[in-house]
């Protein structure tokens, strides 16, 4: 296992697609540069992978579980699939669990906000611009 060669955030100088990604404000454009150069994997998946493997963790970390979410998000949107809703709800849990957040605290969030704004089951969606 490597050392990790970051700094701080350490992404963008080793993956050019990080530092497009905030670049972009953090939009993702397509899927296929998503994964172009580093990705957090399984704990049972190291060694069995390619490339070099780095442990990271702080804040490293922290932003990698964040970048996973939304990994997991863009591949359960696509695929509909509950293996991949199981896949975002781990990397959310364990985000959470490095923040010292209880989910407890993030259900009494969503009871509020559906309280204050409603869910969404509804159905509702908005068009702007015309564009729908």
């Amino acid at each position: 296992m490597a050392a990790w060669p970051g700094r701080g955030l350490g992404l963008g100088s080793v993956c050019p697609w990080w530092g497009w990604f905030l670049a972009c404000g953090g939009r993702v454009v397509g899927v296929a540069s998503w994964l172009a150069c580093c990705k957090l994997v399984r704990d049972g998946l190291v060694g069995r992978v390619g490339g070099v493997v780095y442990r990271v963790d702080g804040v490293v970390l922290e932003r990698l579980l964040r970048v996973k979410v939304v990994e997991e998000a863009l591949e359960f949107a696509v695929s509909g699939d509950l293996g991949e809703a199981a896949d975002l709800l781990e990397a959310l849990l364990e985000w959470l669990r490095l923040r010292g957040v209880g989910v407890g605290v993030v259900a009494e969030l969503m009871r509020r906000k559906r309280a204050e704004r409603g869910g969404f089951g509804g159905g509702w969606v908005v068009c702007f611009d015309g564009v729908c």
